[in-house]
Order: structure tokens, then C-alpha cells, then sequence
């Protein structure tokens, strides 16, 4: 049955720009595919290109794609640190840096910083009775976007962006694990603590199960948390990673904290600014990594925190961050410099009401591969068979190392765009959408290797 799906494809594959169903599946799926040769912009296959789908993790290349455009591979992202002598306060201007201790990069950046800031204030005599403040100016008035599923907030993957970030704005939840099935679990502790937590804050409906998979959601409301689902029964204390609530207020503790263990002593309490009265005076300077590096985190580990975060960022160092004032600014920037007009609700594909075209996204891919920055948004991608989201995919197979790419996956929703290197030499930009799949992922990802095996090969 394998074998004659795949002479179906590759008979589809033949003719130039087919109009054959990609993938035979269970029938009830919403399919669409481009592949077009990057060189002239040949088609060599279409099917449904211009229907718009959901596009999972997919749209985070339009996110990096147009923040590489807008300020260069070597942009790095930049928190000011600043005294008002005459206050004694230490002030943290954020601007959506979410590498800062992330497990990403160097979880002991703070770590660092804290001895030059520490080290900063012993020469201007500030050491005692100091005030720390951020200037929260920029932060979000509504943390989640409107069109994200309350089932995904409370999880690490839908942490969202604040003006400071640390530890990937994430914290670990360990609930007891009982021998027996069936039984209430118990929160043991929560690492780091958030701040200002109370016991009891977290409320577990968390139950053991016979199985090995971690089926637990953690909903956040308020200052109120809510796990349900399954664990694992006979584990001990079984972690469970979630969302970071008061994140801003999360580094500022920790950023005291690491001051305090440097002679630094503090008088008040953490102040939050909406809008400073007066004007600081920069002390000191935390960069981000490049905007290399953070654009290939973002696309090869799929990092929705990452992404959103370059979101904010790319319009909020100047005006207070909206969802809908950013995704409108994403928006304007893809229809000027790719003229796409895609449907986005955030710049992480974690909503399921986005929606684009295989023939939006290709567009973007073929314009990105003629582009100054072509070379680092190309090497921001996954490997087929090798590194990132793409190391299952063709592993084995004619295409591994030969597709470079990014993949998307929701419920029911599978999706791959990128490149591939052809047989013949020639690249091509493709995309391939299934909305609405009851197969399983694995058998999706399996007829979609033979069909990049197929372009691959004939192209």
C-alpha cells in the first residue's frame, strides 16, 4: 500500500505545477502545497496553494524574516541599567529580552551582569539603601493575545513576553507521585518560586495514571493557578514545567537578590514605573546575543517566547506594546517588503486562528532567498534528519541534510516550509499544509518525506 502511495505521488510529481493531493491520508484533511524553484520561480507543484490554513510554527518565519530585515543579523537587543542619584535607585529599562538566563543560552547571564552593576555602584559611592526600579513603561496592558487557547497560557510553550525576562519567563512545578493510580497529587514545590506566591495558590487536580506521558495543563487566572490531567504514578516528585507568572517582578527579584549576595543593600521595595519623571543616567548595558543567534533559536527549536518577544520588541522600543498594535506592525512590514497579507493574531504561530496560504509563505521564502540576509535565515533552519524540529523528518532518506526548514504542528495541524536542495543542484522554496488530520503526525511526516523525496529527485 506504501509503495503504490508513493508511485501516486510521484506520477502527481510528473507534470509541471500538478494539481494532485499531496498526501493520501484519512480524506477528512484540508491539504495545500507549493513548490516553486527559487532560481525563476518556475512552479513544480501546486495543490489548493492560495486555500489559507493554520500555520502553526510555521509563521515564526515571517516573524524572523522580517526582524532580520528591519535590523540585521548582528543586532543585538539592549536593557539599559541607570541611577537617579538623588533617589539612590537602580533603574531596569526592558525592551523584550528573552535570552537573559535562558536555558537557550547562558542560564548565568544575570549572574554576571550582577558583578559589573554591583561593581559600577561601589565607585559612585551607592551601595547602601537602594532603591531598584524598572521602568515598565513598555509592558503589555493585556499579557496573552486574544485568539490563544486558555490551555496553552499555563504551559512553558505559551509563556509570553514581558519588558524582563529570565529563566525563559518559566518555573517547575513538582507534584507528588504515589505508587497507586487514580490519586490526587500533592504540589511538593514550585522552583523558583514565583514571586509574592502563596501556598495553596496552586490548585491540583492532578491525578496518577499507568502511563509514562507527562498529560498534565497548568491554566493560570489571575493570581490563581489550576492543574489538571494526568501524571505518571510511582515517580517520587514528577516535574512539570509552566508558565511564570509576574515574570517582570521575577527578574527584579532575582536581579536583587544577585546584588545583595555583592554588597548591595536595598531600603524599599521593587518599584514599578509607568513613566519616569526624570532621566537616568546609564551605568551599565546588557546585550542579547546577536540577532543571528536569536532568530536560529527561535526557528530551530521553535521557541514561541522567542518569537513574540522579537515581536514586542521590534515596535515597543518606542510605544507601549499592544498585541494588536504589534501583529498590526508585523502585518504592514510583510505586506511592504513580501506584499503578503497573512491573517495573525501573534508572531509564534501558537494561535490557531492564523491562518496563510502555502503561496503567502513561498513568496516570503523566495524573496528571503534574494535577499541581503539570505544566508542567515537560511542557516536558522532546521536540518532534515539532523538538527531541530526537522531531525525526524527524512531521517535515512535521500532528503536528510538536503531540506532545510521549518515545521509547524498544533492539534491536527501539520506543516513544513523552507528549502531543498535538488538532485539536479537547484534550490526550491516549498510549503506543505494539513489542517484537520486524523492520521497520526508520524504517518503525515512519513508521506511527506516521500514527497520532498520526489521534488528532490526530479527537480
Amino acid at each position: 500500500m506504501k509503495l503504490l502511495s508513493a508511485i501516486f505521488i510521484l506520477l502527481c510529481l510528473c507534470t509541471s505545477a500538478s494539481r494532485a493531493q499531496p498526501l493520501t491520508l484519512s480524506g477528512y484533511e484540508t491539504q495545500g502545497a507549493l513548490a516553486i524553484m527559487v532560481d525563476n520561480s518556475d512552479t513544480i507543484y501546486n495543490y489548493n496553494a492560495k486555500h489559507r490554513l493554520t500555520p502553526a510554527s510555521i509563521t515564526k518565519l515571517l516573524t524572523t524574516a522580517v526582524v532580520l530585515q528591519k535590523f540585521g543579523p548582528r543586532y543585538r537587543i539592549r536593557t539599559k541599567i541607570g541611577v537617579l542619584h538623588t533617589e539612590r535607585m537602580l533603574v531596569v529599562h526592558g525592551v523584550f529580552d528573552p535570552t537573559t538566563d535562558s536555558r537557550y543560552f547562558n542560564r548565568n547571564q544575570l549572574s554576571s551582569e550582577a558583578d559589573t552593576i554591583a561593581n559600577a555602584l561601589k565607585r559612585i559611592g551607592m551601595t547602601d539603601n537602594v532603591c531598584l526600579a524598572t521602568d515598565a513603561s513598555l509592558e503589555p496592558f493585556a499579557p496573552y493575545c486574544a485568539k490563544r487557547l486558555w490551555e496553552d497560557m499555563g504551559n512553558y510553550y505559551g509563556a509570553v513576553p514581558t519588558c524582563l525576562m529570565a529563566d525563559d519567563n518559566s518555573t517547575t512545578v513538582y507534584f507528588h507521585s504515589p505508587k497507586e493510580t487514580e490519586v490526587l497529587c500533592d504540589v511538593d514545590s514550585i522552583v523558583p518560586e514565583p514571586v509574592g506566591y502563596a501556598d495553596g495558590a496552586l490548585h491540583s487536580f492532578v491525578k496518577t495514571y499507568k502511563g509514562k506521558a507527562d498529560l498534565c495543563n497548568i491554566f493560570l487566572a489571575g493570581n490563581e493557578w489550576y492543574a489538571t490531567g494526568l501524571i505518571p504514578a510511582n515517580k517520587g516528585s514528577f516535574a512539570v514545567r509552566s508558565t511564570m507568572p509576574n515574570a517582570t517582578a521575577h527578574y527584579m527579584q532575582k536581579l536583587r537578590t544577585l546584588l545583595e549576595q555583592r554588597g548591595i543593600s536595598f531600603g524599599k521595595d521593587t518599584l514599578l514605573w509607568t513613566r519616569p519623571d526624570k532621566r537616568d543616567s546609564t551605568i551599565h548595558t546588557i546585550r542579547s546575543p546577536t540577532l543571528t543567534d536569536i532568530v536560529a533559536t527561535t526557528n530551530q527549536q521553535s521557541v514561541n517566547l522567542f518569537a513574540d518577544a522579537l515581536l514586542m520588541h521590534s515596535v515597543s522600543r518606542w510605544s507601549h506594546a499592544t498585541w494588536n498594535g504589534n501583529v498590526e506592525a508585523l502585518k504592514s512590514a510583510l505586506k511592504t517588503d513580501f506584499d503578503i497579507t497573512p491573517t495573525l493574531y501573534d508572531g509564534s504561530g501558537l494561535s490557531p486562528a492564523n491562518a496563510i496560504s502555502p503561496a503567502e509563505m513561498t513568496t516570503l521564502l523566495v524573496k528571503m532567498s534574494r535577499s541581503d540576509f539570505a544566508t542567515y535565515f537560511y542557516r536558522s533552519l532546521g536540518v532534515a534528519g539532523k538538527t531541530g524540529t526537522l531531525r525526524l523528518l527524512g531521517r535515512g532518506s535521500p532528503i536528510e541534510g538536503k531540506v532545510f526548514a521549518k515545521s509547524g504542528t498544533l492539534s491536527g495541524v501539520v506543516c513544513y516550509a523552507g528549502y531543498i536542495d535538488c538532485q539536479s543542484g537547484r534550490r526550491a522554496a516549498f510549503c506543505i499544509m494539513i489542517n484537520h488530520l486524523s492520521n497520526t503526525n508520524a504517518e503525515a511526516r512519513n508521506q511527506i518525506t516521500q514527497w520532498l523525496t520526489t521534488i528532490y529527485t526530479n527537480n
